[in-house]
């Protein structure tokens, strides 16, 4: 029995007509939810139709089967039933879905966007996140920076105080140094 409103589990690949129904030993894998994850995914999968679509969207509606992902990319691989945080589905045919038989409603054909090199994808991924934390970085220094500029003007208004002290003590008694001193301080 199925819920209104609720997803299917149902495979979103092109060419995979798997569910949870007819293949009920399979797991079906939500889109992440962070949008740069989310785009990678539907990049991968070269789903033309879902890249007009938002990251919560996908998280809530969209699947893909364990057949689309690599041994390398679940944490427990013999078992096939959690992927890894940085799990890239790969694993895709390269001919979009068939034409339902007739008397059967029709399926929208699904457009293929251009292949993806999944490793460029990965590598611009990791670009984004070391120019962000090199940003951090150099906000950071320029924020010491400023602090030790304030405290070398500090520094240098104290050692000019010491001067006009000094310069003056000559022709002070000792406790007119002392409060001339206190004073300037």
């Amino acid at each position: 029995m199925f819920l209104l409103g609720r997803p299917s589990k149902t495979c979103s690949a092109i060419g995979c007509s798997k569910n949870k129904r007819s293949h009920p030993s399979l797991t079906f894998f939500k889109f992440p939810r962070p949008r740069e994850r989310c785009r990678q995914w539907i990049q991968c999968s070269r789903r033309e139709d879902l890249s007009k679509k938002n990251s919560k969207y996908c998280h809530e509606n969209l699947r893909f089967c364990q057949e689309h992902f690599e041994d390398s990319q679940f944490i427990y691989p013999h078992l096939k039933t959690q992927l890894k945080k940085t799990a890239v589905p790969t694993l895709f045919p390269e001919i979009p879905n068939p034409p339902a038989k007739l008397g059967q409603r029709q399926k929208p054909q699904r457009k293929l966007l251009p292949p993806a090199d999944v490793k460029e994808t990965l590598t611009e991924l990791k670009l984004k996140r070391a120019t962000l934390k090199i940003k951090k970085l150099n906000n950071h220094i320029r924020s010491k920076n400023r602090s030790i500029r304030l405290l070398q003007n500090q520094l240098s208004k104290s050692k000019k105080m010491d001067v006009i002290i000094e310069a003056a003590k000559p022709f002070l008694t000792a406790d007119e140094h002392e409060l001339f001193s206190h004073q300037m301080q």
